[in-house]
């Protein structure tokens, strides 16, 4: 189904944002998805900013349209080459979208890394903080 994927140096993070239960709106309100598509342009036009700079590098598959994220519902996937460089500009860019709204990514966010060595991982992982994913085709195709 996505054959690509497993390929060297690939990289793709899926993780949720949420809202905190705390003060504020909550489903239901009229206005809520209007608030929720306001908010998620903010972190799209982040992630687009970083992606421009010059440590960032797009996965292989998606270079050619620019591609670094995709939004689905309050799913998101962020897709870059497994370099610490790539990956700490869309961790920054994430880290600020998080102290601007106070939306977090989700304690069970996970990254799927393929072709890179342990040590490699093991960094990344480190940098992201989110959990390792299963492997790259049957995480993908699950999630799809």
């Amino acid at each position: 189904m996505l054959p690509h994927l497993g390929s060297p140096l690939h990289l793709i993070v899926i993780t949720m944002v949420f809202f905190g239960s705390g003060l504020g709106l909550r489903q239901g309100v009229p206005i809520s998805p209007l608030l929720f598509v306001i908010v998620m342009d903010y972190l799209s036009r982040a992630l687009k900013i970083a992606a421009q700079s010059l440590d960032f590098k797009f996965h292989p598959l998606c270079k050619s349209v620019s591609l670094a994220h995709l939004c689905f519902g309050d799913d998101l996937l962020l897709f870059c080459k497994a370099d610490c460089g790539s990956v700490a500009c869309l961790m920054a860019a994430f880290q600020h979208f998080s102290e601007c709204t106070r939306l977090e990514a989700n304690l069970e966010s996970q990254i799927i890394m393929a072709g890179i060595n342990e040590v490699l991982k093991k960094h990344l992982l480190e940098l992201t903080g989110f959990q390792e994913g299963l492997s790259c085709h049957s995480s993908a195709q699950g999630y799809l």
